[in-house]
């Protein structure tokens, strides 16, 4: 078994993490940045962003992997699989993917194998080791053991032209800790264990190449560091209203212009207002026929491409502060995300989160303030009862993975508050049983409940016939599974996806029993104008 050392060297001081993206860098084709912008006292803040170089700018070890579900050629069954990359992690991938062709092994396998190293001499003190990172596309449910034992199970589903899985494979890692105002550069060497004279001249210049990296990168790190601080009093003298020290303080004269400015975007749903109330309703039918209890129907909308989606992504942090942010570059695909809600974490002890989101009203409008939008949620049967309904799915998901009696709710209809909508938030906690892993947990708990409904097999093939296309990476997961056991994961929202052809996105609600189809129509616009504003683009509803 390939063992990996995990170094981390720390440099004092912060700068802002897009600042960091753009200096080292600011040509990579692949790169994964998960992305802290909710820097604040509340509880649901996330205090470090992740930068994660792929491509050109991988370790010997990193590597990308890619996965359509369903593949034209002659494969068809186990969908297409891509790797580029080399590495003794790459190659042990890879025969698991010929597994698969042959039907031994599905997509979860893959991502077993590529977690099979065994992490040594950690330098790091908190959760985050390094591994596979990136985006799970909402078609991976057909890889999952409920989906593929079903009766009723779709056979053709529906197919989107980009990847259904977009993950890193990474041996190098950036982390910008506000809280502890300190950057920390992570890297892996192989354990040398002996063996060949060619073994141990690979290991050797894997160790070489690894810590050179690592030199140059702190280097360039505290090279930030001193330009930000010799611009603070500056940039303090020259303001109107200086402020005390804060967690960002030091990053924000080296934060890149988010200023983007976009030839006018008109974005129209795949669904318009009369398609998608027609949806609702036959939604609505299925729920009376007791085919489902809620059902959480979405709508895509699709414009123009992006001309520059990193500094359109820069815009996104800065009009949608967000503790589970996330840009994601795949050579000519950009996922661009300002998710609010944390899908699933695993801590190395095995310590499970989930928290799901269902229920949602805007921070001003009508004529009524925000305290008044945040009581409306707050006091709402019908949110509650949309959300008790997940609640009670993601325990029944978790269940199957925990040790017995550990499943529990320990926050119940909690509200938090973003820079557009207030949200009605639950937690889900539980024990990893003896022998279960963080894959084990996504493959039961994928995709998140919030974005099905209950119960959720039957309801995602209702879903199905209901939107008439893919999501694609829409309502899967973005984040990380760790070397070392852990996780975290976002659920994807509010969320933009854009290659050459098209820029798309989705938004949705819970339908319910007593749902009215137009308040739904109009929760849908409520959170796309969150994207629609970064963007300065418009909706355009095709009658």
């Amino acid at each position: 078994m390939l063992a990996l050392h995990l170094f981390c060297r720390t440099v004092p001081g912060v700068v802002a993490a897009p600042a960091v993206v753009d200096s080292l860098f600011p040509d990579a084709t692949t790169l994964a940045f998960l992305d802290s912008s909710l820097t604040s006292s509340e509880p649901y803040a996330q205090t470090s962003s992740i930068i994660f170089p792929g491509g050109e700018h991988s370790g010997p070890l990193g590597f990308t992997f890619k996965h359509w579900v369903v593949d034209q050629g002659p494969n068809h069954g186990s969908g297409r699989y891509e790797i580029e990359g080399e590495g003794a992690v790459a190659t042990s991938v890879r025969s698991v993917v010929t597994e698969t062709h042959a039907g031994r092994a599905t997509f979860y396998d893959v991502l077993r194998a590529g977690l099979t190293p065994q992490l040594v001499n950690s330098q790091v003190d908190d959760e985050f080791s390094l591994g596979w990172v990136g985006a799970f596309g909402y078609e991976l449910k057909h890889h999952s053991a409920m989906v593929r034992h079903s009766p009723t199970a779709i056979s053709n589903p529906h197919t989107s032209p980009l990847p259904d899985a977009a993950l890193l494979w990474t041996d190098r890692a950036i982390v910008v800790d506000h809280a502890r105002q300190v950057m920390r550069v992570l890297y892996l060497e192989p354990v040398h264990r002996g063996g060949s004279d060619h073994e141990t001249a690979d290991n050797a210049a894997m160790a070489r190449a690894q810590r050179t990296w690592a030199t140059t990168t702190c280097a360039r790190l505290e090279e930030l560091v001193r330009a930000a601080s010799a611009e603070e009093p500056t940039r303090e003298a020259n303001s109107d209203h200086p402020t005390a020290h804060s967690e960002h303080s030091s990053a924000h004269s080296v934060e890149p212009s988010a200023h983007y400015v976009e030839a006018p975007l008109r974005f129209r749903f795949d669904q318009n207002h009369a398609q998608y109330l027609a949806s609702i309703r036959q939604a609505q039918q299925s729920i009376a026929a007791g085919d489902s209890y809620e059902i959480c129907l979405t709508n895509t909308a699709e414009g123009p491409p992006l001309s520059d989606p990193w500094r359109a992504y820069l815009q996104l942090r800065t009009t949608s502060p967000v503790p589970y942010g996330s840009y994601l570059r795949f050579d000519d695909v950009h996922i661009l995300s300002a998710s609010p809600e944390r899908f699933l974490s695993v801590s190395e002890a095995g310590q499970l989160s989930a928290k799901p989101i269902k229920g949602t009203r805007p921070r001003s409008g009508r004529g009524r303030d925000s305290d008044w939008w945040r009581r409306d949620l707050m006091e709402s049967e019908k949110d509650r009862a949309e959300n008790l309904m997940i609640v009670d799915l993601l325990r029944n998901d978790l269940s199957m993975v925990a040790a017995p009696g550990t499943v529990r709710v320990t926050r119940l209809f909690g509200i938090e508050s973003y820079s557009h909508v207030h949200q009605m938030v639950s937690t889900i906690e539980a024990q990893l049983a003896e022998g279960k892993t963080a894959v084990d947990a996504l493959e039961v708990a994928f995709p998140g409940g919030s974005m099905t409904g209950a119960p959720k097999v039957r309801t995602m093939e209702l879903i199905e016939d209901l939107e008439r296309r893919a999501r694609g990476l829409y309502s899967g997961a973005i984040g990380w599974l760790g070397l070392g056991g852990a996780a975290d994961l976002a659920i994807t929202i509010r969320t933009l996806v854009t290659d050459r052809s098209a820029t798309t996105f989705g938004v949705g609600g819970a339908i319910v029993t007593d749902s009215d189809p137009e308040a739904e129509w109009q929760e849908i616009l409520v959170k796309a104008s969150a994207l629609l504003e970064a963007l300065g683009a418009e909706f355009v509803d095709e009658v």
